[in-house]
């Protein structure tokens, strides 16, 4: 029997690890009311600052008040992130996002004092990826499954060149984001690691679904790990969910967004026939969504009873000025008065569980890369 590559070793220890997380996250979910073991993941938004204004952006609105630079000072501090991960297990996997993230000046302050103890995933838009930048990331990474160390590395990709400047308003982006891709995986190769992981991210709309071939292409060609790809969630995230109400906002009036269900249909096929043969794995989100559900929900909307959310179960989060959450839509406190560990398992998260386990996900959740398509 032929023995597994490289590739083909990092995609099954990817495939045990989803698995593992699963298994975590519904042996509560299934058994207490209420209840979840701590978070599995720490999700930390260091800044709202960006260098690109991609047109579906959720903080585009608050990145065209221009407010974001005066507000910088308020942003979380190293040692207040420090202490966040701290006051849960060190098998809390921490993703590091923005906002652009590459714009804390303390940016390899945190990324050096997180990944003593944490495996670490940064999601980054890549522009601002020299090649200082890679070679620190690389010196820090992963380097055995037990310890600490950065575990991947996501890049938003949002079409060829061309689109991908049109999509985030700025030219030269699309090259940009290649050129530092190509920075991390020369270095990858150089020192005969897999680690960081390295994978795209791209959401799905009306300007890039004719090429979204391409991009997994692309994604092939630049010889990383997966490709994902995302749904277009439109809602509003000013909107909260009221957690004692017995209706909750909707998503009735919020902008749809259509795509030809034939050309979509298509570009899917295409990607699906070319992942066959290739070592970049392609994913979807939300988990376990199909062809034909994202093709409907670009044509009029998903079916909202055939997705469910665990996401409060193993996801706990801070925004870039400390608020506690694990969705978007339900503040659970702020780190700068409230202990973290207290809100995991406090009333309000208890409840809000309670609330999904009743009801699945709500009318604003449409789209949520952190749903569970159920087949």
């Amino acid at each position: 029997m032929k023995k597994p590559d490289g590739k083909e070793r990092l995609l099954n220890l990817g495939k045990a690890y989803d698995t593992l997380s699963s298994l975590y996250t519904r042996i509560p979910y299934h058994l207490f009311s209420s209840y979840a073991f701590p978070p599995l993941h720490l999700l930390i938004e260091l800044t709202y600052r960006c260098n690109l204004r991609c047109e579906m952006c959720q903080f585009l609105n608050i990145l065209k008040s221009n407010e974001l630079q005066r507000n910088a000072k308020s942003e979380i501090s190293a040692d207040e992130i420090k202490r966040f991960v701290r006051s849960f297990p060190r098998t809390s996997v921490v993703t590091l996002t923005g906002g652009e993230p590459l714009l804390r000046n303390d940016f390899f302050k945190i990324v050096e004092s997180l990944s003593r103890r944490n495996k670490i995933h940064i999601i980054t838009n890549a522009t601002l990826l020299t090649e200082e930048t890679a070679a620190f990331l690389c010196e820090h990474r992963v380097r055995s499954l037990l310890r600490g160390g950065v575990l991947a590395l996501g890049v938003s990709i949002q079409g060829p060149p061309e689109i991908h400047d049109a999509i985030t308003g700025k030219r030269g982006a699309g090259e940009s984001v290649l050129k530092g891709i190509r920075f991390l995986n020369e270095l990858r190769q150089e020192r005969r690691t897999p680690f960081p992981h390295i994978h795209i991210t791209s959401v799905i709309t009306e300007r890039n679904a004719p090429h979204l071939s391409r991009i997994y292409e692309l994604a092939r060609e630049l010889g990383v790990d997966y490709c994902n790809f995302t749904l277009f969630n439109t809602s509003d995230f000013a909107s909260r969910l009221d957690l004692e109400a017995s209706t909750t906002p909707d998503a009735a009036s919020r902008k749809r967004v259509t795509i030809d269900p034939e050309l979509l249909r298509g570009q899917l096929s295409l990607m699906t026939g070319a992942a066959q043969k290739s070592g970049t794995a392609l994913r979807f989100s939300p988990f376990g969504i199909t062809a034909e559900e994202i093709v409907r929900y670009y044509s009029g909307g998903a079916d909202l009873s055939r997705f469910h959310c665990t996401a409060p179960w193993r996801l706990l989060g801070i925004s870039a000025y400390g608020d506690v959450t694990s969705c978007p839509f339900v503040f659970l406190g702020n780190i700068r008065k409230d202990n973290c560990k207290n809100l995991w398992n406090g009333p309000k998260q208890r409840q809000f569980r309670k609330r999904l386990k009743g009801k699945g996900i709500f009318p604003l959740c449409e789209g949520c890369c952190q749903s569970v398509y159920d087949h």
